[in-house]
């Protein structure tokens, strides 16, 4: 396989790089989890989200979305002290807002996945890179 210029010799960035980065996701669970991820990496590498993926998922219910939605001010404060997670108070409680609107859209649109891909007409755009 083809190495991006980007990658590194660390091997949970070469599996990342090699089978998840750049596929279409289509589970929306798994669209969650990734969102959810996402929002934790702002201002930091992907890199470092990655080696705390199994530290998010159980601190947020294996992201069940269902579950995460009920958290509560006290469930946040507890997460501070969570091993191997970001503590940032505000990214945490992110979390928690993202399953809120995550339930909201499957309510009103059937499918959080189905409401995603809507907006590129459920085709992957490819960017040539």
């Amino acid at each position: 396989m083809n190495e991006c210029a980007f990658n590194t010799t660390d091997p949970i960035y070469i599996e990342y790089h090699d089978y998840y980065w750049g596929q279409p996701i289509y589970d929306s669970k798994e669209l969650f989890k990734l969102m959810a991820l996402e929002s934790q990496h702002a201002g930091l590498s992907w890199l470092t989200i990655l080696k705390k993926k199994e530290s998010y998922e159980q601190a947020f219910y294996n992201f069940e979305p269902q579950f995460i939605a009920h958290m509560t001010e006290q469930d946040i404060d507890y997460l501070m002290k969570f091993p191997n997670i970001i503590h940032n108070r505000k990214k945490l409680e992110a979390i928690v807002s993202q399953a809120k609107g995550y339930l909201k859209i499957e309510k009103d649109y059937g499918s959080f996945s189905n409401f995603l891909w809507s907006y590129v007409n459920h085709q992957p755009i490819n960017m040539g890179y």
